[in-house]
């Protein structure tokens, strides 16, 4: 559920402060983590291979994000997270002025060896929608695959409960703790489970809640994972209720994870659900996947390292704060600052060193924060050079010690001076950075032009595309291919319902007037655009 005021966004781009959340192994770059919330893209992927057009609040930025790797320096800073400012001037993808894109990253990562990680046993519920619709496809096929998989995966001395709900709701399993002689006896209930008639969701949701908290005990970490492939159809349907439910049992301490199967299931609830109760939510657009998302929401469950992480970013203000990208964010007009609060940082599932698989690919999550110079503005007794102060606090996972951190991120030029023509880069790390919100800007553009114009939606994919080539063919990042499959199968769709790139002016005013070499105009007309998108996000949320 988002907090965030729709007064909170403005709908220029200019500058870009990033936050790059990630954790290392004790050399250059390492294992990247990931932040509850949206973790992939699965429904945007789904609407493209079924050969359709997707909104723009389909394309889910923390999701996006979080299916990217990106290198950081060494983690020296003796702590369990370590703090680093980056900066990057450069064009963008999108072709949409001559104006520079200015990214400040702030990295952060750890020297932590997974192989070091020792969590404590933990207690998981989980709930699975049994009803009628979970027959087509096989969808309860999958589902028992996936929970005899969760069964096998979970170590001696956690615990586990199964629910399932269909019309009404069925305890499969009271929690009971994992050992050798227990799971056969687990895999035998969860193969009894059958699909049939309506979809109470919300008895279900609050069964799995109350399963865990009726037994809860002190210092183990309690989760509740949701899957449902449909709408509520029976008992309690709204969700406003059901979020408001939810948040109750959240407040006493359980997290919330939530999986959407088919095409029919409320995203907007689903992944408000998930938002708000300090956890991932996933789409899954291939029911086989269905075993994957479980060992994966496992591994990310046994991998965390830090909690509580607080992070304020006060901005120079010389520099207007537009909006943030990633995470649900609190701004700060009086201060000019954002400030975020992560529950939990864990590991990630994939390294730079291997190539990204299909789908799902993992890779970490980012966080950030669109910021613009205002001519004349007031330096208020900050350095030229300085843009932002960024300060984080948080706890480790196996302590009660909070640690912090504090930087100054500096920039090579005072605000809104820099070299037309040229480029910068305080690291090389910040180019990856750079082309990944690049290239989700880049398509979140299109999907908002394709509402009213498929012809301009084919143009803005096809400048993405070009300069997206243009950036990867000396890098060749996997990522970035990956990336460049997506903007070709999305532009092919659009080609398929007639689209014409060459029907559209990118110089001409919004009203349509003829404005050949008004950069003014163009700029304008997009951040119209973008403004819309983003308020039917808010609408939708």
């Amino acid at each position: 559920m988002s907090h965030i005021s729709i007064k909170s966004y403005a709908f220029s781009i200019a500058m870009i402060l990033i936050a790059t959340l990630q954790v290392g192994c004790g050399a250059s770059g390492g294992s990247n983590v990931s932040f509850g919330g949206a973790q992939d893209i699965g429904q945007f992927r789904k609407i493209l291979n079924d050969g359709q057009i997707p909104a723009s609040n389909t394309l889910d930025a923390n999701g996006f994000f979080s299916e990217h790797f990106v290198e950081l320096p060494e983690a020296d800073c003796a702590q369990v997270l370590c703090l680093h400012g980056m900066l990057a001037i450069d064009d963008s993808f999108i072709g949409i002025s001559d104006d520079k894109l200015t990214l400040l990253g702030i990295g952060i990562n750890s020297a932590i060896d997974p192989e070091d990680i020792d969590p404590p046993p933990f207690d998981l519920a989980v709930v699975v929608d049994a009803s009628g619709s979970m027959a087509d496809e096989d969808k309860i096929v999958y589902a028992k695959e996936g929970l005899h998989s969760l069964v096998d995966a979970m170590r001696v001395g956690d615990r586990l409960a199964i629910i399932s709900y269909s019309t009404g709701v069925s305890l499969v399993q009271d929690l009971v703790t994992i050992t050798d002689d227990i799971r056969q006896e687990l895999h035998t209930v969860v193969d009894d489970i059958q699909a049939m008639g309506a979809t109470n969701l919300y008895d279900g949701l609050e069964l799995g809640f109350l399963s865990l908290l009726s037994q809860a005990l002190p210092d183990r970490p309690t989760r509740v994972i949701l899957l449902s492939d449909g709408l509520p159809t029976v008992g309690v349907t709204s969700a406003a209720a059901i979020q408001e439910m939810a948040y109750g049992y959240i407040l006493d301490g359980v997290g919330l994870t939530t999986v959407g199967v088919g095409s029919t299931f409320d995203v907007n609830l689903m992944q408000g659900l998930a938002e708000m109760g300090q956890g991932n939510y996933y789409f899954v657009e291939d029911v086989r996947a269905i075993h994957e998302v479980f060992i994966e929401e496992l591994d990310y469950f046994l991998g965390t390292i830090a909690v509580d992480l607080q992070l304020e970013i006060r901005v120079n203000p010389a520099f207007q704060i537009l909006r943030a990208y990633g995470w649900d964010y609190e701004q700060d007009y009086y201060l000019n600052a954002v400030r975020v609060r992560i529950p939990s940082l864990a590991l990630s599932s994939r390294s730079g060193e291997e190539e990204p698989p299909e789908g799902r690919r993992g890779g970490g999550s980012n966080f950030f924060v669109e910021i613009r110079p205002i001519i004349d503005g007031d330096l208020d007794g900050w350095d030229p050079l300085d843009v932002a102060q960024v300060d984080f606090q948080y706890r480790p996972a196996d302590s009660d010690e909070v640690q912090s951190e504090s930087q100054v991120i500096r920039s090579a030029y005072p605000p809104g001076e820099v070299n037309a023509f040229g480029e910068y880069y305080s690291v090389s790390n910040m180019e990856k950075a750079f082309a990944v919100f690049a290239m989700y800007n880049g398509l979140f553009v299109a999907c908002a032009a394709a509402d009213y114009n498929y012809h301009r939606a084919l143009w803005n994919l096809l400048a993405l595309e070009e300069s997206a080539v243009t950036w990867n063919a000396e890098r060749a990042d996997e990522d970035i291919k990956a990336d460049l499959q997506l903007v070709a199968q999305f532009a092919h769709i659009l080609e398929t319902k007639g689209a014409d790139a060459s029907k559209y002016d990118p110089y001409a005013s919004y009203s349509g007037c003829s404005t050949s070499g008004n950069q003014a105009g163009w700029a304008w007309s997009l951040l119209l655009l973008l403004g819309l998108a983003r308020f039917r996000q808010l609408r939708n949320q």
